[in-house]
Parts: structure tokens; sequence; C-alpha cells
């Protein structure tokens, strides 16, 4: 090529704003950043198009931590810390007494990094179980939100707690 080049770094075919550079850095990478990224480079005589660049992101799983920030009980109130939450969807926390009937008691927004809860309302049960998905409210858990009682979404962890 002749003259001096432009450049543009792309994300699934979008430009990536202020990623003019031969090089692009990403300073702290999470799942959004995963993708197809490709280097355009330009002068007054070509447009060039480089080859795809496939970024793939391994997503932390979410998970209970381990006492004493993870499952804390304090004057009968249970404290929950839930952490590797990637920001896909919301976190959806549910309980149960005997592990056949569970409740949602916790749905927070799409966050990244630890979920915090305390849960008041386990102070009259003599045990508790704990499950916590991560994703959009689709499939069977929206089934299960809307009264069914089958819940068979991918990623289910667990924790329980006994008094």
């Amino acid at each position: 090529m002749g003259g001096a080049a432009d450049y543009q770094w792309q994300l699934n075919g979008l430009d990536i704003p202020v990623a003019t550079t031969p090089t692009l850095s990403i300073g702290f990478v999470t799942w959004t950043n995963a993708g197809i990224y490709r280097l355009v480079t330009s002068n007054a005589l070509a447009r060039v198009v480089g080859p795809p660049i496939i970024l793939t992101v391994l997503r932390t799983p979410l998970r209970f931590d381990n006492p004493p920030q993870g499952i804390e009980l304090t004057n009968g109130d249970t404290h929950l810390r839930l952490s590797g939450a990637s920001g896909v969807g919301p976190v959806v926390l549910l309980a149960s007494s005997d592990l056949l009937a569970w409740e949602p008691v916790l749905t927070n927004p799409p966050v990244i990094g630890p979920v915090e809860f305390t849960n008041v309302a386990a102070r009259n049960q003599p045990r508790r179980f704990y499950r916590a998905y991560e994703g959009a409210v689709a499939g069977p858990l929206q089934n299960y939100l809307e009264g069914s009682v089958t819940v068979q979404p991918r990623r289910f962890y667990r924790a329980s707690e006994s008094r």
C-alpha cells in the first residue's frame, strides 16, 4: 500500500470506537469481549480487511463462596454470597425447605462479580436449601416462575444450611 495507513478494529463486523491503532489491547476481559475481531487497514490507494481473529472467553462459573464470606448465619438471618456472576443475565436465587418445592427469593439484574443476599424469611425454618441460576429467564426456569414444577436449567449451583 502507499502513504500513511489508517486502522480500524472491528468486533463482529462493527467498528470499535477509538480502536484505531495497529494493535488492540483489552484491559479487563469479560464474556462480552468474545467474538470475531478484524483489523481494517486503509490508505488512499486500498482497503484491506484482515483475517478473522476469534476470541473465546470462558465464563467463571457461578458459585456460593465458602465461609466466612459465603454463607453466614447471624441473628437467625442467612447471608449468602455468590461469586462469578458474568453479567449474562439476571441471577436468580431459589430456596427450598424440602428439595422438592423451590421458590425464587431473589432475582438480581445482570451483574459482574459477587451477589450478596440476606434471607430474613428463613428465620422460622429449621433447614433451607439454595440454588442459584444465571442467565436469561427463559425456557424451563421461565416455566417454573409461572407455576410449573419442572425446573431444569442448564446450570444450577447449590448450597444448603441447617440450623
